[in-house]
């Protein structure tokens, strides 16, 4: 762009900032207002990766107006949603608005959550973090064994639900996804899109006592150009882990509202992502 369509550009974002800043004072606590601006609701979800007082706009909505998200919101709202998470790369936003579509004021929208359900779960590729139980790495626990319900050597032929956890012992957990908008390559984990939970974060620490302040062991060769590199690589890497944070806790933050009400649709639904060994 020249310099004359950038400032045109910016004077642009500025006025659309200025009227979602209106619009949001418009809406706050009036659902008459809110009930007419709902009806031009893809011209808000349409700014949402670019002007934050839309999503102010947009969760202000859908948190206190039953009746909008009863009438207003249907199908297009939410496939909207749904694409612009699948076209975001792991946006945690997007999940936090499918989970507000899914209740209001703390009661389930029984309606919204079977949409969000069966419209999200149709292909969970690129846009679901899958939690599963390691068990090629087993820590035994001691159970109290035997009792009442389980003996310590459990009958042939006679599984019980759990059963593994007695006689394989309690499994790590590994977060799995098929996008590749997540790099680990600075943690050293090249190519991963499966990574053991404990050893995501363990990484992390130790390239913090590589490159912390004082540390004795940090590599003296290469003087600060090396500091720098180790700073750059420690901080990309804290990035790259509170992505997949802040993504997952959304993740379930939402499976949590899509159940709400024992909305059964959702429960089963999630039953898939996670089984008895996971959620023990």
């Amino acid at each position: 762009l020249g310099v004359d369509e950038t400032l045109m550009l910016k004077m642009g974002q500025g006025v659309l900032s200025l009227s979602f800043s209106i619009l949001f004072c418009a809406i706050t606590d009036n659902q008459e207002n809110q009930m007419f601006v709902a009806d031009f609701m893809p011209v808000l979800l349409a700014h949402l990766n670019t002007q934050q007082l839309a999503v102010r706009c947009v969760t202000e909505m859908l948190s206190k107006n039953i009746e909008l998200q009863e009438t207003k919101i249907g199908t297009r709202e939410i496939q909207i949603f749904v694409d612009k998470l699948r076209s975001s790369k792991m946006n945690a936003m997007y999940l936090q608005l499918l989970q507000s579509c899914c209740s209001c004021e703390g009661n389930g929208v029984d309606g919204n959550q079977c949409k969000v359900a069966n419209m999200l779960f149709v292909d969970t590729n690129d846009i679901i973090i899958h939690l599963h139980a390691d068990y090629g790495r087993v820590k035994s626990v001691n159970w109290n064994q035997p009792s009442l319900y389980i003996t310590s050597k459990p009958v042939p032929g006679c599984p019980i639900r759990g059963e593994s956890l007695i006689t394989k012992g309690l499994p790590q957990m590994s977060l799995a996804w098929t996008t590749n908008s997540i790099d680990f390559s600075p943690l050293g984990l090249f190519g991963k899109l499966s990574v053991n939970v404990d050893e995501l974060f363990a990484t992390l620490e130790t390239l913090s006592m590589t490159a912390g302040p004082g540390d004795k062991k940090a590599p003296a060769a290469g003087g600060a150009g090396m500091s720098k590199a180790l700073k750059s690589k420690k901080k990309s890497s804290e990035e790259q882990k509170q992505a997949v944070a802040r993504y997952f806790i959304a993740e379930m933050f939402l499976g949590a509202e899509m159940c709400m009400d024992r909305n059964y649709v959702a429960m089963h639904q999630l039953d898939p992502l996670f089984p008895f060994e996971v959620l023990v």
